[in-house]
């Protein structure tokens, strides 16, 4: 049995492919490891630190796209300026 889009558009051309059991069992794992560690609790001060990196690396990474010559320390130092 042909489909209409076989015949009016040959170029689609669809396939599936099956990954090994043991690759998705350990897929599986690691979406659950990183659902644990997503969900766990940190202490304030570490919580605190974390967010100031990433800011940091956020804020160096978007003005790097205008042409920012900045390293991540500086900008660090520049955050905690303010």
């Amino acid at each position: 049995m042909t489909r209409l889009y076989e015949s009016t558009h040959p170029w689609l051309t669809f396939s599936h492919t099956v990954l090994p059991d043991l690759l998705n069992l350990q897929l599986g794992e690691a979406f659950s490891k990183c659902q644990h560690l997503a969900n766990s609790a940190l202490q304030p001060a570490l919580a605190s630190r974390l967010a100031s990196i990433y800011l940091a690396k956020g804020v160096n990474a978007t003005t790097a796209i205008e042409g920012n010559t900045l390293s991540e320390e500086e900008v660090g130092e520049i955050l905690a300026e303010l």
